[in-house]
């Protein structure tokens, strides 16, 4: 079984893709593979295309697992917070760039 939701959309508004796989793992008990993804538009000789990053993929036990769209939720909050701190880093880079030294 694979399902796919998009666009599931974050506090801060970015839009992901989250898909869930339900895999036969061993002894009669299956295992569901989460996976966030987001689009990003890239040129690409001349033209614009859309390419597909994988932010996070999860394995976890189904019988772990109580609600699917809950855990699907919380890694996409993951996500979009470790998106934030990176974005949050690189400015902190220009920052110090610019930064005198002066205490």
């Amino acid at each position: 079984m694979k399902k796919r939701k998009y666009p599931v959309t974050a506090p801060s508004g970015r839009q992901y893709e989250v898909t869930v796989k339900r895999n036969y793992a061993v002894l009669g008990a299956y295992s569901l593979d989460f996976e966030v993804a987001r689009f990003e538009e890239r040129k690409s000789f001349r033209r614009m295309k859309s390419v597909r990053i994988i932010e996070e993929s999860t394995r976890y036990w189904e019988r772990a697992v109580i609600d699917v769209v809950e855990t699907a939720k919380a890694l996409v909050e993951r996500v979009d917070e470790r998106l934030d701190a990176d974005a949050r880093r690189n400015e902190s880079f220009d920052a110090f760039d610019r930064w005198d030294g002066v205490i």
